[in-house]
């Protein structure tokens, strides 16, 4: 059982965010329910990459919604969104890290 509900003060207010913050939400508790009941679950690797692909996706869904909202901290959310993806999936990404300094924070 899930300790608690993605409603309420989870939610951000943008139906494409909080539906992206839901399944992803869904996806964790779904590995970590067949964890619970197995840990060598053959499983459970598929299970990571859904969850890491859908996680890249939303940062990206993330990222445009905030640069299109005039974000004015938008670089430490994209150094951010680069370290925890390792820029996986995006085009060009060394060269974006480069550009937003977010190369220097992945070395750390």
């Amino acid at each position: 059982m899930d300790t608690y509900q993605w409603d309420g003060p989870l939610l951000v207010g943008v139906a494409q965010l909080d539906e992206q913050h839901r399944l992803l939400h869904r996806l964790i508790m779904s590995l970590i329910r067949a964890l619970e009941k197995n840990l060598e679950d053959s499983g459970s690797e598929d299970s990571f990459t859904e969850i890491f692909k859908n996680l890249v996706e939303h940062f990206k869904a993330e990222e445009e919604y905030l640069e299109n909202q005039g974000y004015p901290d938008l670089l430490p959310v994209r150094r951010y969104f680069v370290w925890v993806t390792g820029g996986i999936g995006r085009p060009g990404f060394q060269r974006r890290a480069e550009e937003f300094g977010a190369s220097e924070s992945l070395s750390a």
